[in-house]
């Protein structure tokens, strides 16, 4: 195997950290949004208009077209001729609801798949408000408002809060309105309870109700407003004195369900503090806070505004270097394998690594330059490639090992790693080092009829998975330099098989993510774990879903996006339907239908990156 190097300066790792702390917010936000469109409805526009057209350009544009006209390049194989969105008529007869119906339960007789399992509400409502923007242009809207001005504004005040408790106007930001249809509009404006608006042409009040309907519905919102009066003030700490940071580079990053929108950076002042004003209230937006100490980076984290409050305090802690190799361990590991083909093994590794001291770790000189974590490969190993580094330049893959070069803060990071091993004589030796102390190893083999000699391991009971059965053996309380022996026989195109039947079950499994730990290549820990340990069927299935997805990696990496996104959407409709069957709790269910719909933010995040 040749040696990949690439020179990893602070700023490339700090790249390379960004893009885990991206990871991070997309998992901690979507636990702010479960049940977002309650408070969407009731104090707002439901959805958004920009927002729901990147999800309609990545599922509805295949029949409907790239502009809602209904001439997707499937529209042809269609029993139906999909629906023109732009074409006013669409609307006429229909409501908000219905077209949110439509897309939570489709419309089989026209082949139309519902949505409901794979999308939340709130982006059902994102693509309902971009589907109904379709039919307006800008000079519409522009129109609408100086009618809704002049006829409405003064009972229903110029966001639609309802100002004239008097005359009884009522808010119009309210769910209800989203279930009227335009007749239904008409008939309330010109009922004998609503005071007569004078002189309006019927155009011009339908222009007024057109606008009006923005105040619950998003169609207007074509980007962003991130203006506001919120304060969020940033106090930098420095965890290993204790004293206050003076100076340090503060960035505020702010997120939507769409990813990265934007940020905004200043310097903390002599007491470390760092106030960022003039912000938006609403909890759509997420925000994480950035330090830069010693040229490195440190973050917060993922935090919003709850309902009526008016300010944040938010509080990151940065670390002097000088961390001991002594106080770094392995916490939690996962061995898993998957069988590619009668000549291979595919391997996954999931190492769950600790600093428990109060400084940074900065590793040692090595003959690759900087060297912080050091995870060995077996000798005969190709195909290597980590999790979320192949593009941040962090990760050195050299003949027998991965070397991670970014500086390890106090705290946990999650690596996963894959390769492949060939099957020599119906055998493979999968036995190689560990670097540091291990508390707990886990390894999980598909039980396929394969011999397996694990001296030294504890042998567990089998995991029932809807993917089959897989062997599962433990090992505790390793010592540095350990090599637990791992060696398989009787791999033949017969396993392979049993494997191959599996294989559709085992893609709707769920990923293997540690919950106490960062995602993908972040260093950065959780304050709150969502929840204490991983079940072991998501382990099992999860490792299947990550190694094979490398090998899809190796072939096309537009497949494996693909690929991986179906899987992803799949194991979300799979996790619902085991939720609606009383076979989960609820805040397992709530937690791991985030950790999964973050996934899917992350893909959509590298899908969009050039």
């Amino acid at each position: 195997m040749t040696t990949q190097r690439r020179d990893v300066s602070s700023t490339a790792w700090r790249q390379a950290l960004a893009l885990g702390i991206l990871f991070l917010m997309g998992l901690v936000f979507m636990l702010g949004r479960q049940g977002a469109i309650v408070e969407a409805q009731s104090g707002g526009p439901a959805g958004a208009a920009y927002r729901g057209k990147a999800i309609f350009s990545q599922r509805c544009a295949q029949c409907h077209g790239p502009q809602g006209q209904g001439d997707g390049p499937m529209a042809e194989q269609m029993p139906v001729q999909p629906a023109d969105f732009t074409d006013p008529e669409f609307v006429s007869t229909r409501s908000p609801q219905d077209v949110f119906d439509v897309i939570t339960e489709g419309r089989m007789e026209s082949l139309m798949p519902p949505w409901g399992d794979t999308l939340s509400e709130e982006e059902i409502w994102d693509v309902t408000a971009y589907v109904w923007s379709l039919h307006l242009e800008p000079a519409t809207i522009e129109g609408g408002e100086k009618a809704y001005a002049a006829a409405c504004a003064e009972c229903h005040g110029p966001d639609g809060a309802g100002m004239s408790a008097e005359a009884g106007a009522p808010s119009l930001q309210e769910a209800r309105w989203l279930q009227l249809n335009e007749t239904q509009w008409r008939e309330a404006v010109q009922a004998p309870s609503h005071p007569r608006i004078d002189d309006a042409a019927d155009a011009v009040l339908l222009s007024a109700i057109t606008y009006a309907r923005s105040f619950s519905l998003g169609f207007t919102q074509d980007s962003p407003n991130l203006e506001g009066d919120g304060v969020i003030t940033v106090r930098v700490l420095n965890g290993t004195t204790g004293e206050a940071v003076a100076g340090a580079p503060v960035t505020l990053l702010i997120f939507d369900g769409a990813g990265f929108l934007t940020n905004r950076e200043i310097e903390a002042d002599e007491q470390g503090v760092a106030r960022f004003e003039g912000l938006s209230r609403d909890p759509v937006w997420a925000f994480l806070a950035q330090a830069l100490y010693n040229d490195m980076p440190f973050a917060s984290d993922v935090f919003q505004f709850e309902t009526g409050e008016p300010s944040l305090d938010v509080l990151v802690h940065v670390y002097e270097p000088g961390g001991s190799l002594d106080d770094v361990r392995i916490r939690r590991a996962h061995w898993f394998v998957n069988l590619a083909t009668a000549d291979s093994i595919d391997v996954g590794e999931l190492h769950v690594i600790e600093n428990g001291g109060d400084r940074v770790y900065m590793g040692e000189e090595g003959e690759n330059g900087r060297e912080v974590l050091v995870f060995r490969l077996p000798p005969n190993a190709v195909n290597v490639g980590v999790e979320g580094g192949e593009a941040s330049g962090r990760f050195v893959i050299t003949g027998d090992a991965i070397i991670d070069t970014a500086p390890l803060p106090p705290g946990q990071r999650q690596i996963l790693f894959r390769y492949t091993l060939p099957v020599v004589d119906g055998a493979v030796d999968m036995t190689h080092p560990f670097e540091y102390p291990i508390d707990n190893l886990n390894l999980l083999i598909p039980d396929i009829g394969l011999q397996v000699e694990v001296s030294e391991w504890t042998e567990e009971p089998p995991l029932q998975t809807e993917g089959g059965a897989f062997l599962n053996y433990i090992i505790t309380s390793l010592p540095p330099g350990s090599a637990p022996p791992v060696k398989l026989s009787g791999i033949s195109a017969q396993a392979l098989a049993q494997t191959m039947s599996n294989e559709a079950a085992a893609a709707g499994g769920q990923q293997i993510i540690d919950r106490n730990a960062t995602p993908g290549i972040s260093g950065q820990p959780y304050t709150t774990p969502l929840v204490a340990s991983l079940a072991a069927l998501v382990l099992a299935v999860g490792s299947v879903i990550a190694i094979r997805r490398h090998r899809s990696q190796l072939a096309s990496e537009p497949v494996r996006r693909r690929q991986l996104r179906e899987a992803l959407i799949q194991a979300i409709a799979d996790l619902d339907d085991a939720y609606e069957a009383g076979e989960l709790a609820e805040a397992e269910y709530q937690a791991e239908r985030t950790l999964l719909k973050a996934k899917l933010i992350a893909l959509s995040q590298q899908e969009a990156s050039p």
